[in-house]
């Protein structure tokens, strides 16, 4: 489902269509106050009978960058999409490491729920994707319900029910966090500095020269972690300054100075987390945790290993849309980084 074209639902009035990948309620609310339109609630209809839209990472080229690597390392992979998972959770059955990659950032109740199972039973996850699992949806009749404004009951009642129990993973009603499985999460990252400041912007706000033009990039904390092996990278180590490894959305925890993670928020990720790599990022989500609000502008980890559930599979995830870029543009360590990281899980027990 990555590029639907959504539609703002709104009772009596027709559906107004716009590409997954724009500023959807922004852009609603422009739209609906020039037509006269009040914004009634942030409920989206899309079908998947529409074509996706242009952008890279919701195109099949976002993934067939990582079939790429597969391919040329001879590892054997079946692909399937995010319905398949929906439908057909059987089809993990026997399966050592499942990959995401790309813009995975809408999935239904039942699709995380087999996830987490299949990490349990001691599944690996190999997570390239950024802003994963970040909204709970639901599936009736080839056509997908979201409600972005509900967050208890009453958020529901003036909708059709299949708009019910929608929402973010980590809202009361539902309270299964990104962060629990995959050890970062959007809520704790949100955008790269690139992407948010323009160079005049930055300088605004007191940003060198020299921290904006890196921002695209993340540091080693872990050199000597197997998914680093036969690559040149020591601690501290810049990587994917030139491919802009860190694009359009990102997933993190957030960090001390010396590169821990911050104790205010530990109790709400895996007790095992490593960090293998760092960046920057700008939090949009005004993030208040245990009555502490943090800056907009974050060092959190990027890269992290996790084993999420007591005697289950480890889950490795980067948390950046960038990475599939980094990939199509042939950079050689996000090359070795893949094939290491999956080889690593094959062979993890």
């Amino acid at each position: 489902g990555k590029g639907a074209d959504y539609e703002r639902y709104q009772p009596h009035e027709p559906f107004y269509s716009v590409s997954m990948n724009k500023p959807i309620i922004g852009f609603f609310d422009a739209l609906n106050s020039k037509r006269g339109i009040p914004s009634l609630n942030k409920a989206f209809l899309s079908s998947f009978n529409k074509i996706p839209g242009p952008t890279f990472s919701h195109s099949p080229e976002a993934g067939l960058a990582f079939i790429k690597i597969l391919r040329r390392e001879k590892i054997p992979y079946r692909a399937i999409s995010n319905t398949d998972l929906h439908e057909h959770p059987d089809l993990l059955k026997g399966a050592k490491v499942l990959i995401f990659t790309g813009h995975d950032e809408y999935w239904t109740l039942p699709m995380r729920l087999s996830i987490d199972e299949f990490i349990k039973k001691g599944g690996n996850v190999a997570n390239f994707s950024g802003n994963i699992a970040w909204w709970c949806i639901n599936l009736d009749n080839n056509s997908l319900y979201q409600n972005q404004g509900g967050k208890i009951e009453s958020d529901y009642r003036s909708l059709p029910k299949q708009f019910f129990g929608s929402g973010r993973f980590d809202n009361p009603h539902i309270n299964i966090p990104t962060e629990k499985t995959f050890g970062i999460s959007y809520k704790y990252a949100g955008y790269p500095i690139k992407e948010y400041y323009s160079v005049e912007e930055a300088q605004e706000a007191g940003l060198s020269k020299e921290f904006y033009e890196k921002s695209t990039s993340v540091d080693i904390v872990d050199p000597h972690h197997p998914v680093f092996i036969g690559i040149n990278l020591k601690y501290h180590s810049v990587w994917g300054r030139e491919s802009n490894i860190l694009r359009e959305e990102l997933d993190g925890v957030p960090l001390t100075i010396s590169e821990n993670v911050d104790p205010n928020v530990k109790e709400f990720f895996p007790k095992n987390l490593k960090i293998l790599a760092k960046g920057v990022a700008y939090n949009a989500n005004t993030l208040i945790v245990n009555g502490i609000r943090y800056p907009s502008i974050m060092n959190v980890g990027i890269f992290v290993e996790a084993v999420p559930f007591e005697n289950g599979g480890t889950v490795v995830s980067f948390g950046s849309i960038g990475y599939a870029h980094s990939l199509a543009l042939g950079d050689t360590i996000s090359e070795r980084v893949f094939s290491n990281t999956i080889r690593y899980l094959l062979n993890r027990k």
